[in-house]
């Protein structure tokens, strides 16, 4: 019996190195992950402003109930989601089909099975992926506020407050990455997206107090 697990663990650890080295070469020969960092970026953004956008209505509209304002972002984060896998998807399979068969007529060999065909499917999925979870992620941060409302940990004004911050947190980490990985001052792209953030507020607060 012991035998019998110690194979089976060491042909699963053995299944892990095989996947994690394909993984590597995947991104290697596609570059996928400047890709996905892009959306990564882009619909973490997306969801986090949805997000702040429903707070200030709710706060503006009078009906600043967590439950409702929870399950109105929760909704708008699962519509992003969904509506950034399907669009990923549809591109990013366009993109990589015309490049390997761009490819094949350039060489007149076809690529079906190849490492170059893995790697093209394999970009697809990632880059798919990560446009769904990022917006629901970053909607899930900025909502979490709410959720301790929900539970009487917080009262709903306070969770308003708590989300509006954490929204402002996440957003300068945005900018703070992306000043990171261009090799500029991170402090300084935070604080520009920092200012993106606080434009937003601006103008839905005031399109909120119009509008009621």
């Amino acid at each position: 019996m012991s035998r019998r697990l110690v194979r089976a663990f060491s042909s699963l650890i053995e299944r892990f190195r095989e996947f994690r080295d394909n993984v590597a070469l995947y991104l290697e020969v596609t570059r996928v992950s400047e890709i996905a960092r892009r959306y990564f970026v882009m619909n973490s953004l997306d969801g986090a402003l949805t997000m702040l956008g429903v707070s200030i209505g709710a706060f503006i509209g009078g009906h600043l109930d967590p439950h409702i304002v929870l399950s109105s972002g929760l909704s708008g984060a699962v519509a992003i989601g969904l509506s950034g896998v399907s669009g990923a998807f549809l591109t990013e399979y366009a993109e990589r089909k015309r490049e390997l068969k761009e490819m094949e007529r350039s060489i007149a060999k076809s690529l079906k099975g190849t490492v170059l065909e893995k790697s093209s499917y394999f970009a697809v999925i990632l880059s798919a992926t990560v446009d769904a979870l990022a917006p629901v992620m970053s909607s899930l941060i900025v909502l979490s506020p709410y959720v301790l409302a929900t539970y009487g940990i917080l009262s709903a004004h306070m969770a308003f407050i708590g989300s509006v911050i954490l929204t402002l947190a996440f957003i300068w980490f945005l900018g703070f990455f992306l000043g990171k990985i261009s090799k500029e001052n991170p402090i300084a792209y935070g604080i520009l997206m920092l200012i993106v953030g606080l434009i937003t507020a601006f103008i839905t607060y005031k399109l909120s107090t119009h509008i009621s």
